[in-house]
């Protein structure tokens, strides 16, 4: 097992987004941003959301996000197109991807945070 703490100064930004006190705002903030993907991955067992993590993860390299989610080039843009369909033709625009980068990274940060 890898140890998985991390100093304040690392998190700082996403420290101020898990206040308690603003709990239901960002809980607003991830359904509103995340809820269709997160909905279309339950109901149709696919990995819109991971997709979409590694693809930012990757600065939207398709090899390398591609090969890290090890599947065939053509998988990853039928998946990316998809995602397209249902966030909307605007979710590669630069204010747009900044929310969703955002939102899957606070996504996968509560993730880390429920798991033993």
């Amino acid at each position: 097992m890898t140890d998985r703490g991390a100093t304040a100064d690392e998190y700082a930004m996403f420290a101020l987004l898990f206040d308690t006190g603003r709990a239901q705002e960002l809980d607003r903030f991830l359904g509103d941003t995340l809820q269709p993907l997160l909905d279309y991955d339950a109901r149709r067992s696919t990995r819109l959301v991971a997709t979409l993590s590694a693809y930012f993860t990757h600065s939207g390299n398709l090899t390398r996000t591609a090969g890290a989610l090890h599947v065939h080039l053509n998988t990853l843009l039928k998946r990316l197109d998809r995602a397209g369909s249902i966030l909307g033709p605007d979710w590669r625009e630069p204010d747009r991807a900044l929310q969703l980068q955002v939102a899957l990274r606070l996504h996968d940060l509560r993730g880390q945070l429920d798991r033993p």
